[in-house]
C-alpha cells in the first residue's frame, strides 16, 4: 500500500498530461485517469472561467490547474476526510472562449 504523502514527485504532472483523458462538460472540463503514484482512478473537475478581471489571463491562455490524486482507496497516514494518496502537480489546461 502506498503511504499518504503530500508531494509533487518529479514527472508526476507530465505523466498525467500524457495518460489522462479530458472531456468537456456543461460547466468546464473533467480530467481523469489513474494516479501515476498509486495507480487508483482519480478525477479533477475544472470549471470554465473566462476573463477574471485583473487576472492578466486572456481567453485562450493556458490555465494552470492543480491536479491532485483524489482516489477513495485506503492510504496509510491519510488524514480523516481527505481522499487520495497526496500526490499532485500542475498541468496547463486550455479552455475555449465561449463567446
Amino acid at each position: 500500500m502506498i503511504e499518504y504523502c503530500e508531494e509533487s514527485p518529479d514527472g508526476w504532472a507530465r505523466r498525467v498530461t500524457e495518460s489522462w483523458s479530458i472531456e468537456e462538460t456543461p460547466t468546464g472540463v473533467r480530467i481523469w485517469g489513474d494516479c501515476p503514484t498509486c495507480w487508483h482512478r482519480s478525477t479533477t473537475q475544472v470549471d470554465k472561467t473566462v476573463g477574471v478581471k485583473g487576472s492578466g489571463r486572456a481567453a485562450g491562455d493556458p490555465l494552470p490547474v492543480a491536479v491532485i490524486c483524489d482516489c477513495t482507496e485506503p492510504h496509510s497516514g491519510r488524514p480523516d476526510g481527505v481522499n487520495g494518496c497526496g500526490r499532485g502537480g500542475y498541468i496547463d489546461v486550455f479552455l475555449e472562449d465561449p463567446r
